[in-house]
């Protein structure tokens, strides 16, 4: 067979123990982030279709950024009821026109940092990741016109080393150039940036003379972007889109040597976290066995590293081994699994048999009975 199926060394279990967490190549969870840029929201129109997409994308952070001037409530209410099992970070004396970030609650905990300049939030999370291990990180939600003070804000409170996660909307005017050269002077690079490859514009969803741009910025730092993707799916043709652009939805991974140990008996703060549901990621990809390898090889090489699944399926790759356990030095090639044997006899066919068949033999009288 030319199909190859390769996946990491660590065993796909959830419940590793912490040095195998903390090691390279150990256990890395997924974080799934959902920014959404609220701009011309009409609760009348849109409130049915972002509740529906909250729900069904159910992002363990989710970000809403750049809501309309008193529709903050409204936004709010329609989040609670897409998403029960989260909670919103709240800061005292937070002004409405704040993002609202909403976590999930047996997942993660949340220490919010007060007083931060009007029109952005931010909080530390920690994420469990099993028992005895977890990651936190920093996030910094702003508002389209906040992002340079959101930038100032965090090179004031972040920590040596700190992971972190940004989400911001984007002012039409600005130009991308400009805020992505902020993003690098902050040491944090954008989604699409990460992962190498050009961004790809929110909208607007509505349509309109607006040119097209990208409306939604999500930078990190210390993590690695798995998957980036525009959620258009769950509108049709003539379905109401949410806001005026579409959400983006992001799968970041934590880093391998991230993990944090902590005591085996929680505290009370901690006693309702429980690990995230157990997910991984999957890349299927046809190699087109050796033709115009010369060519193909070093962009073969640097998708697999770059993407890095957990599990990989290869079609046409009988005579690749080499070069996909060199991209991927982390992982192994899966053993091939032997056909299962046939099922036996069904009893309920067999019960249908004319009564003078011989249940051992299977002959009757006159015929040979076919089982």
């Amino acid at each position: 067979s030319d199909t190859i199926v390769m996946h990491r060394r660590a065993p796909l279990h959830f419940e590793l123990p912490e040095p195998e967490a903390a090691r390279p190549g150990g256990f890395r969870p997924l974080l799934t982030v959902l920014a959404v840029s609220a701009m011309d929201f009409l609760p009348q129109l849109a409130g049915s279709a972002l509740r529906q997409l909250v729900a069904q994308a159910n992002p363990d952070l989710l970000v809403v950024t750049d809501a309309p001037e008193g529709r903050e409530r409204t936004l709010f209410s329609v989040v609670r009821d897409a998403l029960p099992h989260h909670t919103p970070i709240q800061i005292e004396a937070q002004p409405a026109a704040a993002p609202q970030v909403w976590f999930r609650e047996k997942q993660m905990s949340a220490a919010p940092l007060a007083h931060g300049p009007a029109g952005l939030i931010a909080s530390r999370l920690r994420v469990m990741g099993n028992a005895t291990c977890s990651f936190d990180f920093l996030v910094v939600a702003s508002r389209a016109e906040s992002l340079s003070s959101a930038l100032e804000y965090w090179k004031q409170m972040r920590q040596r080393d700190e992971a972190v996660v940004l989400v911001s909307g984007v002012h039409p005017e600005q130009a991308p150039a400009l805020w992505r050269a902020q993003l690098h002077s902050a040491g944090l690079v954008e989604a699409y940036e990460s992962l190498g490859v050009p961004p790809e514009l929110t909208g607007p969803a509505k349509g309109g003379s607006a040119a097209p741009y990208q409306a939604s910025a999500l930078a990190i730092r210390s993590l690695s972007v798995a998957t980036v993707t525009v959620l258009r799916r769950w509108f049709g043709r003539n379905a109401t889109a949410p806001t005026e652009h579409f959400p983006l939805l992001t799968t970041l991974r934590m880093p391998a040597d991230a993990c944090v140990p902590q005591r085996p008996v929680r505290t009370r703060r901690e006693e309702g976290l429980s690990p995230p549901r157990y997910r991984f990621t999957t890349v299927s990809v046809n190699l087109w066995t050796t033709n115009e390898i010369s060519r193909r090889r070093d962009a073969i090489v640097s998708f697999l590293r770059q993407h890095e699944p957990d599990i990989l399926c290869v079609q046409e790759a009988a005579q690749l081994q080499p070069l996909l356990l060199r991209a991927l030095p982390r992982h192994v090639i899966a053993p091939k699994v032997q056909p299962l044997p046939p099922l036996p006899p069904s009893p309920h066919r067999l019960a249908e048999q004319p009564p003078n068949c011989s249940l051992v033999s299977g002959a009757c009288a006159n015929s040979t009975a076919r089982l």
